[in-house]
């Protein structure tokens, strides 16, 4: 049984709003109620981001999500129409002055008890992945279907990343994945020249190489990749010199545990 529903509200209702303003409360309406009839939880939240993004990432990264430029015009008075109506029917909403809508899911899951299931598109929050946590990839294109992972399935889950195609990792293989490949989307670095399949198979080839290469460990990187795939070792060597990169690029994409949550 699912105790708890996590829905990433903001992303369910700026994707509904940019198919339709006109529509859009009643359709993200109908999504929190078809997630509710089929998972059952006793509990349904819905997560916004902080009004304006997440000062703390901007702040230790100007650059993190600059790209995606304002919101269409008309989405603030849809969000607040989405969220009255929510308020009307009881539905409990989630919010948090210091960080995203990843970061308040985060906190909750990891405060109160499960089990828990996340609905979002975001990759992020495959790093959630435990025996009381699963998360719902929403479908992502016509036709596609929402998609459970679990601990059990999660060895098994594919994802297209930048052309590549990604499986077989640990929950927080997902999250040194994107640190070491950065997030375009996000505006995450990376290290220059490793992508998604690069970083896959570094991370096949040493599983903590991330905490190495932030440790300094450059020896110790070097030597447990070459005796995996010497192929891999010129790579392995520029994640060792992108120390700064990946320290940064790892501490946008881990979710903060927060301390001041707003429920209503």
């Amino acid at each position: 049984m699912t105790r708890a529903l996590h829905i990433d509200g903001s992303f369910l209702a700026y994707s509904r709003f940019v198919v339709d303003p006109e529509t859009t409360t009643a359709r993200f309406l109908r999504k929190v109620e078809s997630l509710c009839e089929r998972y059952s939880p006793r509990l349904c939240y819905v997560h916004w981001d902080a009004r304006g993004g997440t000062d703390w990432r901007r702040d230790l990264w100007p650059l993190y999500k600059s790209n995606r430029g304002p919101k269409k015009e008309g989405y603030r008075e849809a969000l607040d129409e989405i969220r009255e109506a929510l308020a009307a029917q009881g539905t409990l909403q989630v919010a948090s002055v210091e960080g995203e809508a990843d970061d308040t899911i985060a906190t909750l899951v990891r405060s109160t008890p499960g089990p828990h299931l996340v609905w979002t598109a975001d990759k992020d929050l495959l790093q959630l992945i435990s025996r009381s946590c699963g998360v719902v990839r929403a479908a992502a294109g016509r036709g596609k279907v929402d998609e459970l992972v679990t601990l059990d399935t999660l060895p098994n889950y594919e994802s297209q990343l930048s052309g590549a195609a990604v499986r077989g990792l640990s929950p927080q293989g997902w999250a040194d994945l994107l640190t070491l490949a950065g997030d375009a989307v996000d505006g995450v670095p990376g290290v220059a020249g490793i992508g998604p399949g690069r970083a896959l198979r570094l991370l096949q080839a040493c599983p903590n190489i991330v905490d190495r290469v932030i440790a300094g460990d450059r020896q110790g990187v070097h030597a447990a990749v070459a005796a995996q795939d010497q192929s891999l070792v010129k790579f392995a060597l520029r994640c060792a010199n992108a120390r700064e990169s990946v320290e940064l690029s790892r501490r946008l994409i881990e979710l903060r545990t927060l301390d001041n949550l707003e429920v209503w």
